[in-house]
């Protein structure tokens, strides 16, 4: 049978159309995939274009299977709904998988960071091959283990790795393992309203042409007040009361929450979608491209590199100029 572009495009949206069915719920919460959906935040309202514009880059593609993309966190409750909407798994991985028999052990953090940062790649992106990379059971950041796992990664041929984590501290084997890579790394700007140009935060303040480092903007287009900021922070995206998919009993359960860990999220489901469309691109062009197609917005200005927000949309545009 031959397909013609009008019947393809007619298909993708029929899958558009079901994606969105399924997380009807969530996705008429999520500020940050289209602001001009009216959605008042906690009794915010929303100011209309400080979104990641997700939904109109969805018209375009929701991923493609053959881009694998890494989160490195702590453990991925990967029973939850949100995973088993046509998930593409790697059985070649180990990956931490916890069920309803042993959610009773389950305190702080344990899978509760991953499996929020993983969900909102997940969401934005549904179709690209999610690999989750367990670093431990910890809140804390376990940078050899982050080593190891990025290690992994390289030998997986991941494309982007998701790093919603980070230290003050300078690392030479995290530094040396990342700059010896052809992968991109999407990495967190931290929590600690910590001007980072004199105290820098690592992996995301490497200088490197494959690493970008990004901060977290509220639903009024202003800086998260606890984000980090500096000159060697890339770009922002939102990260203030954001939805996502937490460990629960019913396997089905979201909340909402804050960080950079989640803004950084955000860009990395963004970096799927452009990859998706032209596989081609290089780390560095696909910062580039994150970079220039970003939304300017006033109260960024002198706070961050590029004063804007990532824009998924207008990245698929800027992106096309490369193929």
């Amino acid at each position: 049978m031959i397909f013609n572009r009008v019947t393809l495009n007619f298909f993708h949206s029929v899958v558009i159309l079901l994606y969105q069915t399924i997380l009807k719920d969530e996705l008429t919460k999520q500020w940050s995939f289209m602001s001009n959906l009216n959605i008042n935040i906690f009794g915010i309202p929303g100011v209309h274009g400080v979104d990641a514009n997700i939904i109109p880059a969805w018209h375009h593609t929701l991923g493609n299977p053959d881009i694998s993309v890494a989160v490195i966190d702590a453990a991925i409750y990967t029973s939850h709904l949100l995973f088993n909407i046509d998930m593409p798994t790697s059985s070649s991985l180990e990956i931490n998988v916890i069920n309803k028999e042993n959610m009773k052990s389950l305190s702080g953090y344990t899978y509760y960071h991953g499996t929020f940062v993983c969900g909102i790649v997940k969401m934005i992106a549904p179709k690209v091959s999610l690999i989750p990379l367990s670093l431990s059971e910890s809140t804390y950041c376990d940078i050899p283990a982050a080593v190891k796992a990025i290690e992994v990664a390289k030998r997986s041929k991941v494309r982007i790795v998701n790093c919603s984590w980070g230290a003050h501290e300078l690392h030479k084997e995290l530094y040396d393992s990342i700059h010896n890579s052809d992968i991109l790394y999407v990495c967190a700007a931290g929590n600690n309203r910590v001007f980072t140009d004199k105290k820098p935060y690592y992996p995301g303040c490497f200088d490197f042409p494959n690493v970008i480092s990004v901060a977290a903007t509220n639903n009024r287009g202003s800086l998260w007040l606890p984000s980090n900021y500096g000159s060697q922070i890339s770009l922002a995206a939102p990260g203030a009361s954001i939805l996502g998919p937490i460990p629960s009993i019913d396997n089905k359960s979201f909340t909402y929450d804050s960080g950079t860990s989640l803004a950084t999220a955000h860009v990395t489901g963004v970096a799927a979608l452009i990859l998706s469309v032209y596989p081609k691109l290089n780390p560095h062009e696909l910062k580039k491209i994150l970079i220039s197609s970003c939304t300017k917005l006033p109260d960024l200005k002198g706070k961050i590199q590029s004063a804007g927000i990532v824009n998924a949309y207008a990245a698929l545009i800027e992106a096309s100029k490369y193929a």
